[in-house]
């Protein structure tokens, strides 16, 4: 899906995707690499998002890699989309609410996922898994995977899996 459509902006309709529950999953393929672009395309439901300029081997890796359920980002605005990422939950580190990616990160170990598998799908390193999970445990007042998961299902934090 392009980003820039005609009347409405991507992450609109990406909303609107994922309120419906359609059982799709999304590719923005864009020509724009500003970062807020990017990150409301992403926080919107998006699986992925690349850029127009990719070569062809890219951009099918970047389809074959959300077909199988995996996040893809450009790999040429990957770097930039980190470095945001990490700064802004740096900035948030004395909070007790979850950062996007620490909320992430408990999605998937609620699912069962180890922290390498959470890794891949998030295309992230498997260090930066266990300082989410750390993070998650400390704001949860956790001790393990289990006490972490019981208490966000108890916040209501969790979301149901529906397929």
């Amino acid at each position: 899906m392009d980003w820039a459509l005609p009347d409405i902006k991507g992450h609109v309709v990406i909303e609107e995707i994922k309120q419906q529950k359609w059982p799709v999953k999304v590719l923005v393929f864009s020509g724009y690499d500003d970062l807020k672009i990017i990150q409301a395309t992403l926080s919107a439901g998006a699986a992925g998002f690349i850029l127009q300029a990719e070569k062809r081997e890219v951009i099918v890796e970047a389809i074959r890699a959300v077909a199988r359920g995996d996040k893809w980002v450009s790999p040429s605005i990957y770097p930039r989309l980190t470095q945001q990422t990490t700064q802004e939950e740096d900035d948030d580190d004395n909070d007790d609410e979850l950062t996007g990616r620490e909320s992430e990160v408990l999605q998937k170990l609620a699912q069962g996922l180890t922290s390498k598998q959470i890794a891949i799908q998030l295309q992230i390193g498997p260090r930066t898994v266990e300082t989410h999970t750390a993070n998650v445990y400390r704001k949860l007042g956790a001790q393990n995977k289990g006490d972490a998961v019981r208490i966000a299902g108890e916040k209501g934090w969790l979301k149901q899996n529906n397929g």
